[in-house]
């Protein structure tokens, strides 16, 4: 029985093999969140983010760190816009008591 030769293992994130730079990743992360809470907010956003420690991960750890940080984000900016939108209709509606006396 022969032995097959194991291929090496690649080790290191997409950015170690120098397949992505940070900019990319930013732009990346931006698109991705663009189109769930618009351009301004996700540049926003993305600039709290860590890009080192996302660029250090292996592939599948990065693709799955990607979805839940685009999923966090943008719930996040669902319920910071809602609640604008409330504390917005809230002062209309005293506005409205106000004229009224």
């Amino acid at each position: 029985r022969v032995k097959l030769a194991r291929k090496p293992q690649r080790k290191g994130g997409a950015i170690m093999r120098h397949q992505l730079t940070k900019e990319q990743l930013r732009t990346m992360l931006t698109r991705k969140l663009s189109t769930a809470i618009g351009d301004r907010e996700a540049e926003e956003k993305v600039a709290e983010i860590n890009l080192e420690t996302m660029l250090d991960l292996n592939a599948n750890q990065f693709r799955r760190r990607v979805e839940a940080t685009i999923i966090r984000l943008s719930t996040r900016a669902q319920l910071d816009r809602r609640k604008k939108r409330d504390t917005h209709k809230r002062q209309t509606k005293r506005e409205q008591i106000g004229n009224a006396k």
